[in-house]
């Protein structure tokens, strides 16, 4: 999230620019109290052994998992996921 510097006088124009900034933000946001929908990205979830698994849907609404692998470019040398920098939930470490 890139917010405009802090102007030294209150400037309506500039508090417009933040709000629409933090509205923005706001709507990519996981909430608690309501359902989430995704459109893009994806649920990965860790298994007990270390073992990182996708969560998929297919078109009959069946889900199945695929394993996170190495070899194909999805888990780096330290055992953890790729995150694709699409992903509007990812905050970098």
């Amino acid at each position: 999230m890139n917010i405009p510097p802090v102007t030294p006088e209150y400037d309506p124009s500039a508090q417009a620019v933040y709000n629409d900034v933090l509205v923005k933000a706001d709507e990519q946001n996981f909430k608690l109290d309501q359902d989430n929908f995704f459109t893009t990205g994806s649920i990965c979830l860790q298994s007990a052994d270390g073992t990182w698994f996708q969560i998929v849907v297919n078109d009959a609404g069946a889900l199945s998992t695929s394993e996170l692998l190495s070899s194909d470019g999805r888990i780096d040398s330290a055992g953890r996921p790729v995150i694709a920098t699409t992903n509007p939930y990812y905050v970098a470490p």
